[in-house]
C-alpha cells in the first residue's frame, strides 16, 4: 500500500511538473517568436527566424533533462541556448515597454491654463506682425506730427479758418492710437506664444516621465544609473529566471535516461521478488569458506566474514606503508637531533 501511495505521489509531482514546463516553455517560445518576428520583413525572414528562436527556447528547457552525460559540449550547448534565449526576450521586453510609454506618454493632454492661452491667442490671431505694426505706428507718428505743425502755421495766419488742417490732426491721431492697439494686441499675442511654447516644453517633459517606466525610475534614482540600463538588467534577469525554471521542471518532469533506468530495473527486482516463492530461512552452520586466488597462483580458502582482511600483497603493502612512514618520520627526527651543533654540550 505504500509503495502504491509513493508511485502515485511520484505521477503527481511528475504530471504537475510536465503541466508547469509546458506552460513556462509556451511563454517563453511565444515571447522569443514574437521578438524575432518583430525583426524580420518579408515573411519568408518572419518564419525562419522564429522557428530558429522557438529551437534555441527548446534547446535551452529540454537540453538538461534529455542529456544522458553532463559533458562539456552539453554545457556549453545549453549556455548558448540560454544567452541567445535572453538576447530574445530582452528584446520583447524592451517593445513591450517602449510601447507601453508611448500608450501611457499620448494620454497626457495639455492642462487648462494652456487651453485658455491658446483660446486667448485666437482672439488675437488677426494681429499682425509685431516689425509691420511698429514700422506702420512710425509712420502714423510723423504724419501726425506734421498735421499737427500744419495746424500751428494756419492757427497763427488764421485764426477759425483752419477746419481741414484741424481734421487732418485728428485723423493721424486716430491712425496713430489704432496702431497703437494693434501693437499691444501684437506684443499680447507674442507674449501668449511664449507662454504656450513653455506648457508645450512641461507637456512634452511630462510625455517623457510618462513614456519610461514608474519602477526603472525609481531604481534609476535609486542606484544612480540610467533608466535604459535598469530596463535592461531587469529584462535580463527575469528572462534568467525564466529559462532556469523551465529547465529544472523539465528535469523534474522528464527524469534522465540514468535515473529512468535504475527505476525500470528495481521495478524488474520488485516484481520478481513478488513472485519469487518464500524460503524459509537457513539455519546457522559453519562459516563458509571461499577460494582466494593469490597472485602466485595458489588457492587459499578463508571464512566468509574475514574476506575485509588484506590478503593479497599488494594490500598488504597498503596497509604497513602508514606503520613504515611512522617509523621513517621518528628515526629522521632522532638523527637529526643527534646531529645538531648543541646535541652534545651537556
Amino acid at each position: 500500500m505504500l509503495n502504491v501511495a509513493q508511485r502515485y505521489l511520484m505521477a503527481l509531482r511528475r504530471s504537475v511538473s510536465a503541466a508547469l514546463a509546458l506552460a513556462v516553455s509556451g511563454v517563453c517560445a511565444a515571447m522569443a517568436a514574437a521578438a524575432a518576428a518583430e525583426r524580420a520583413a518579408t515573411s519568408d525572414d518572419r518564419v525562419l527566424v522564429t522557428a530558429v528562436a522557438v529551437a534555441l527556447v527548446l534547446g535551452a528547457h529540454l537540453l538538461p533533462a534529455l542529456a544522458a552525460r553532463r559533458n562539456r559540449l552539453v554545457q556549453a550547448l545549453f549556455v548558448g541556448c540560454v544567452l541567445a534565449t535572453l538576447y530574445h526576450h530582452a528584446h520583447y521586453f524592451a517593445g513591450v515597454q517602449q510601447r507601453a510609454g508611448a500608450q501611457r506618454a499620448a494620454v497626457v493632454a495639455p492642462s487648462g491654463h494652456a487651453q485658455a492661452l491658446q483660446a486667448e491667442l485666437q482672439a488675437h490671431a488677426a494681429a499682425r506682425a509685431l516689425p509691420t505694426v511698429a514700422a506702420d505706428l512710425a509712420q502714423a507718428s510723423v504724419r501726425a506730427a506734421q498735421a499737427q505743425a500744419a495746424l500751428a502755421r494756419c492757427a497763427a495766419q488764421s485764426e477759425g479758418r483752419c477746419h481741414s488742417a484741424q481734421a487732418s490732426v485728428e485723423g493721424a491721431a486716430a491712425r496713430v492710437q489704432a496702431l497703437q492697439d494693434e501693437r499691444a494686441s501684437a506684443l499680447r499675442a507674442g507674449a501668449l506664444r511664449t507662454q504656450l511654447a513653455d506648457a508645450a516644453a512641461g507637456q512634452d517633459r511630462q510625455r517623457a516621465a510618462q513614456a519610461g517606466d514608474p519602477v526603472d525610475a525609481r531604481l534609476a534614482a535609486i542606484t544612480g544609473l540610467d533608466a535604459g540600463v535598469v530596463a535592461l538588467l531587469s529584462s535580463l534577469l527575469q528572462s534568467l529566471l525564466l529559462e532556469l525554471m523551465a529547465a529544472l521542471l523539465w528535469t523534474l518532469a522528464l527524469p534522465t535516461p540514468v535515473v529512468a533506468v535504475a527505476a525500470a530495473e528495481a521495478g524488474t527486482a520488485a516484481a520478481a521478488s513478488a513472485r519469487a516463492p518464500i524460503q524459509p530461512a537457513p539455519l546457522p552452520t559453519e562459516a563458509v569458506v571461499s577460494p582466494l586466488v593469490q597472485p602466485s597462483g595458489r588457492t587459499k580458502t578463508m571464512p566468509e566474514h574475514w574476506r575485509c582482511w588484506p590478503v593479497t600483497w599488494r594490500d598488504r603493502r597498503m596497509l604497513a606503508l602508514p606503520f613504515f612512514s611512522f617509523f621513517a618520520f621518528l628515526r629522521k627526527l632522532i638523527d637529526d637531533f643527534q646531529q645538531h651543533p648543541r646535541a652534545h654540550l651537556r
